[in-house]
């Protein structure tokens, strides 16, 4: 009877023990997964090129996070606080507005070597702030691109909702929703489209080197369905009022 308590306790503790076993196991597992994550998603310190020689040209580019700030893209490529509040002091002799400073604004660094020659932010492709660097010191100059406009035709037929329509076209979900509020008061988009109805636009499209930039200005559109035959096309009065009618 003895012996059986015994071998029964000893049983006892070797589940437990490899309970234990199992948590700490698992415990490992998750604090290597937060290690692994936070690796992958934190920005790592950046600070020039790795192997540079002295005439070899290197670019790079980091964007702002959530919440980031200039002054934090700096820090992270090894820059002292003393040379990124000369950075301020340059882009403040521009129109450069820190306000502004929102997630996913790009800077670019340029380096001969190991010296770095320019900084460029941007927060649209039309717009830059070039911060340069040379014997003399820096100085920031702001540089706008120019924008060409297109006018042109988009034209299509719903497949399934106007919105999966437009967007599997390739526009912008914000010309979706343009086009919706201006024949709002004629068409209600969720409930009265049907398969086949067909749509309309002529507006400007915006360039800049080539590349798309935004949609412009909507000068007219048409929708044809069972709800109706529906036009809507921009006027600006005299007095500057504008709308679509």
């Amino acid at each position: 009877m003895g012996q059986q308590a015994g071998f029964s306790g000893q049983s006892s503790r070797a589940r437990l023990a490899g309970r234990a076993l199992v948590v700490l196991i698992a415990l490992g597992l998750v604090g290597g997964g937060v290690l692994l994550v936070r690796r992958l998603t934190v920005k790592r310190p950046v600070c020039g090129p790795d192997l540079p020689c002295p005439d070899s040209a290197y670019t790079a580019e980091d964007s702002l996070g959530k919440g980031e700030v200039l002054a934090g893209v700096l820090a992270r490529w090894c820059f002292s606080q003393d040379r990124i509040n000369d950075v301020h002091a340059a882009l403040a002799k521009t129109d450069f507005d820190f306000r502004r400073m929102v997630p996913g604004d790009k800077v670019k660094f340029t380096y001969r070597g190991l010296a770095l020659t320019e900084i460029a932010y941007s927060r649209d492709p039309a717009t830059l702030y070039h911060v340069r660097f040379d014997s003399a010191g820096m100085a920031a100059v702001k540089e706008t691109k120019p924008v060409d406009t297109a006018r042109v035709v988009v034209r299509g037929a719903i497949k399934g909702s106007l919105w999966n329509s437009m967007i599997d076209m390739g526009e912008t979900p914000a010309l979706v929703v343009n086009y919706a509020e201006i024949l709002s008061y004629e068409v209600d988009f969720l409930t009265e489209v049907s398969e086949g109805d067909s749509f309309e636009l002529l507006l400007d499209k915006c360039y800049v080197d080539s590349a798309f930039y935004r949609d412009g200005r909507i000068h007219a559109v048409h929708f044809k369905g069972r709800a109706g035959n529906y036009y809507g096309f921009y006027y600006r009065s005299p007095s500057g009022h504008h709308d679509y009618y």
